[in-house]
């Protein structure tokens, strides 16, 4: 499925979110990582 590859660009999102809300890198990769692996939980 299309969604399975672009699983790294869903979890972008709220990584690049997280990115502007906090001004945080440790902040933006821990979202990042978080972002991921719900992401393949679910898909």
């Amino acid at each position: 499925s299309s969604l399975a590859n672009n699983i790294e660009l869903f979890a972008a999102l709220p990584t690049f979110l997280v990115a502007i809300k906090t001004r945080s890198l440790l902040g933006t990769v821990l979202a990042g990582i978080v972002s991921i692996m719900i992401l393949r939980m679910f898909f």
